[in-house]
């Protein structure tokens, strides 16, 4: 499972899928459209491995379906273990020997979780305006949780920002959204 015919340092990825027989799909992050490198289907007991050829700081696109996909940031050289499991809004992972997927892992963990909180939310919503009580409070207790939990990950991500100023990982960063129309960072910051 390797490109052929391309130069630079080999760069490993090696896992274990929670489901075997499954097709992952490799992807190189481009401008327009993500550029398929590589896919593999997942072997008894969960093993899967992908072998790059990397000449730069790159960004991957580890896909199961198109709803559920992972981005690594790779180095030329490094060899990453990944573990992955499902939920049922994204693929949970853990990653090793990548730096910059570790950062970049961190920005999605924080947003993934800010996205659930923010669900559960309005489900809670939803279920008691159903109940008799005060519809103004109950509006106005929500907003200002819904806005406790985004300034939270918009702080999050600030800091985030600064403090790996010096990584490209900063850009995941800075391309969040809370859906299609939102980015969690807006012009003026």
């Amino acid at each position: 499972l390797s490109c052929t015919g391309v130069s630079g340092n080999k760069t490993e990825i090696l896992g274990t899928f929670f489901k075997p027989g499954a097709k992952l799909v490799l992807y190189k992050v481009m401008a327009k459209e993500p550029e398929v490198i590589d896919s593999t289907y997942v072997l008894d007991g969960g093993k899967f491995s992908f072998d790059v050829r990397l000449t730069e700081p790159t960004f991957l696109l580890l896909r199961y379906t198109s709803e559920k996909e992972i981005v690594l940031l790779m180095e030329p050289g490094e060899k990453v273990n990944m573990v992955i499991t499902d939920t049922p809004r994204w693929l949970k992972y853990s990653v090793k020997g990548s730096l910059g997927s570790e950062q970049v892992k961190a920005v999605s963990d924080s947003l993934n979780h800010t996205l659930g909180l923010l669900d559960s939310m309005k489900l809670r919503y939803e279920l008691k305006s159903k109940m008799n009580v005060n519809q103004d409070s109950l509006r106005h207790q929500f907003m200002d949780t819904v806005r406790y939990i985004v300034n939270k990950h918009r702080t999050f991500t600030r800091d985030f920002v600064k403090k790996y100023r010096q990584s490209l990982a900063v850009i995941v960063a800075l391309n969040q959204q809370f859906d299609p129309r939102t980015f969690v960072l807006n012009s003026k910051e």
